[in-house]
């Protein structure tokens, strides 16, 4: 996207978070909601959905927890 001069928001992040949840890529997945913060953007609701939801499928309910 950057490539192509377009910034991404909060819902290109929401996307791509889905995507590395389903993958069970936690790795990613937190890289990218650290880059949304980076970004200056507020997480959305699903964003918050989506991170904690992929924690707990992996029983980390601590960090689940600390999320939300």
């Amino acid at each position: 996207m950057r490539n192509a001069g377009v910034k991404p928001d909060s819902v290109s992040y929401n996307m791509i978070l889905s995507v590395f949840s389903k993958m069970n890529d936690l790795e990613r997945a937190e890289a990218v909601f650290d880059n949304l913060r980076k970004e200056n953007l507020t997480p959305t609701t699903a964003c918050y959905n989506i991170l904690p939801n992929l924690y707990a499928r992996r029983g980390d309910h601590a960090k689940c927890k600390s999320v939300v």
